[in-house]
């Protein structure tokens, strides 16, 4: 908070030992703040590994440039952290160094951190969260670098969860949340209400709650029999340049070790989701939420969701259903889960006629290797675009106008 809004810093690091060499130079610009009265901007995506055509010099060049300020990474870093006793890992993060010593980073955990060879203790190694050493620093740079030597808003949070698993940190006119969907338990969902409750929506008018797994997207909704160990799986993915590949569950005396006859569906799986977080987002009026996981790009129109009717088209007031960003009525939910998977090729595609009787909300569904850059304007405007990584093209834009943030109060106009 002492670091002046938006402004270039040079800096170089050391261990705590006094004959340590210092690195080289360094640079970064700090944070717009809520006062300065510019825009937010944030790079956002999930699913990128060591691939030629990932995002890391794109990322670079939009810090560079002012267009992204801050990254968003929504799980499944590397592919794999743990493997190799750690060496994949450290490989993947000095290629990333680059990047991420000049653009603050914030790392959401996937299933690929969750299974990867170490049993995501890489990850969480590195997120923990905890000044190492004392404090000396005589300014305000410096103590920002001392006390961010490890990724650490589970513990400098308003509302601290005390755990990287998930968390929120608020910047300029964003609160962002990052959950864990491995395992959605009832703690994770408890602090995730007195989170948002605590959010000052007059001062950070935007909430965008972001995790690996997306809850609405358009190929998913259509294989929700499909087995949910499979999806949630590393296996899956194995060979997935674009999209997700699904395998029917399995049943009777196919599957051991499920209480029923048939082993968990994708459709069971995402209903208790849905169970514990529908109702905070139309109750917090969550405006966006934004996932990976799946190699694609979905942006859907705004979604209210029901226990009896599951996910619907909102309603507007004249009745008619709402497929634009015009005050929405509920969450705009978005995947963009392709940042880069290992053997994705340079070539995408953007198709806008997505919808059907099982996912009419679907806007837009695509292709190939992408990112998102979100920018916050002001109170009322936020611009998301949709970015390949070969060539850097913007291919997809949607503008959200919401003058009045807060809650989403009947979801039963859902169509």
């Amino acid at each position: 908070d002492d670091l002046e809004s938006n402004t270039l810093y040079e800096y170089r690091v050391k261990s705590g030992s006094p004959n340590s060499p210092f690195s080289d130079w360094h640079t970064f610009r700090s944070l717009s703040s809520r006062k300065s009265g510019l825009p937010t901007r944030i790079g956002i995506y999930g699913d990128m590994g060591h691939s030629h055509y990932n995002n890391m010099e794109n990322l670079q060049t939009d810090c560079k440039s002012g267009k992204i300020e801050a990254i968003v990474h929504m799980g499944d870093h590397c592919y794999n952290m743990g493997d190799a006793d750690d060496r994949r890992g450290d490989t993947y993060m000095n290629a990333f160094a680059p990047v991420l010593s000049s653009c603050p980073w914030i790392p959401i955990i996937g299933n690929h951190e969750h299974s990867d060879g170490d049993k995501f203790n890489r990850y969480l190694n590195m997120t923990y969260g905890e000044t190492l050493g004392e404090d000396h620093s005589t300014s305000a740079l410096g103590s920002l670098l001392t006390k961010g030597t490890l990724f650490g808003p589970g513990f400098h949070s308003e509302v601290p969860s005390n755990t990287s698993r998930y968390f929120s940190v608020s910047f300029g006119l964003v609160h962002l949340v990052g959950l864990d969907l491995n395992n959605l338990d009832k703690l994770q969902l408890a602090w995730l209400e007195e989170d948002l409750k605590s959010v000052d929506r007059e001062a950070t008018p935007w909430v965008i709650v972001s995790s690996h797994f997306p809850l609405h997207h358009s190929t998913t909704a259509h294989f929700f029999n499909a087995s949910a160990s499979y999806y949630v799986g590393d296996e899956s993915e194995s060979y997935a340049e674009d999209g997700h590949e699904f395998k029917p569950a399995r049943c009777a005396e196919e599957y051991e070790g499920h209480n029923s006859q048939c082993e968990l569906t994708v459709g069971e799986f995402y209903q208790q989701i849905f169970d514990g977080l529908e109702p905070l987002l139309a109750k917090y009026g969550v405006d966006i939420y934004d996932a990976g996981h799946n190699h694609d790009y979905n942006s859907n129109w705004p979604i209210c969701y029901t226990q009896e009717n599951g996910a619907k088209l909102c309603k507007k007031e004249d009745g008619s259903a709402q497929k634009d960003f015009h005050q929405p009525r509920g969450t705009v939910h978005i995947t963009e889960g392709n940042g880069g998977v290992p053997g994705v090729v340079g070539d995408f595609t953007v198709n806008h006629n997505c919808s059907d009787s099982t996912a009419p909300w679907c806007r837009v569904y695509g292709t190939g290797g992408n990112y998102g850059r979100i920018t916050a304007y002001n109170a009322s405007t936020l611009v998301y675009e949709h970015v390949a990584n070969n060539g850097g093209n913007v291919t997809d834009r949607f503008v959200i106008y919401q003058p009045k943030h807060g809650p989403f109060l009947d979801q039963e106009q859902a169509l």
